[in-house]
């Protein structure tokens, strides 16, 4: 919450007043990133495999 209150140039208890715990604003935030940054993941048909595909690809 601290880097987030820095961020936007406000305070923590701001932030707190608006969202009563760090799940409310993550979980919008993540889900913004997901949609505006899509990420191309390999199908190989278990999720093991396409585990092991993208970590070897970073």
């Amino acid at each position: 919450m601290a880097t987030g209150a820095a961020h936007s140039g406000t305070g923590i208890a701001v932030l707190y007043r608006r969202w009563a715990n760090k799940d409310k604003p993550v979980l919008p935030a993540l889900a913004y990133c997901r949609n505006s940054r899509p990420v191309g993941l390999p199908d190989t048909d278990t999720d093991t495999g396409t585990c092991a595909v993208t970590a070897s690809q970073r």
